[in-house]
């Protein structure tokens, strides 16, 4: 029987939350982005994606979203950033977002690509 099933609940959601960063951070990119200004109508993100993999990516995009109270995501934007984008190289991104009020912080991740299959590999 447990002693405290909220707890167990919490617990749970706590390792869910980890396990899903773990699982964006595997993708093979490094993704660096700041706040590079705001209009009447958008926020204006720019920041740069490092391809940290030994494979060659094609068509490659990211999404940034503004978070707000409490971490909810209150706005997205999403950017083309290269159709290809070797091992070990870098390309920068500008991503317009919807201005929306309440707005903490902005997080970017890359949401869309494909590896080049490799020499050597059966396909």
């Amino acid at each position: 029987m447990l002693a405290n099933p909220v707890r167990l609940v919490g617990a749970v959601l706590v390792l869910l939350a980890c396990c899903a960063a773990v699982a964006a951070a595997q993708s093979g990119f490094r993704v660096a982005h700041e706040l590079a200004r705001t209009t009447a109508t958008h926020a204006e993100v720019t920041g740069t994606v490092l391809n940290e993999t030994r494979a060659e990516a094609l068509n490659v995009s990211v999404t940034v979203e503004a978070i707000g109270p409490g971490g909810k995501v209150v706005a997205r934007g999403i950017t083309f950033v290269a159709g290809r984008l070797p091992a070990g190289a870098s390309a920068p991104f500008v991503a317009k977002v919807p201005v929306t009020s309440g707005v903490t912080g902005y997080r970017a991740a890359v949401t869309s690509f494909r590896f080049v299959p490799t020499g050597g590999e059966s396909p």
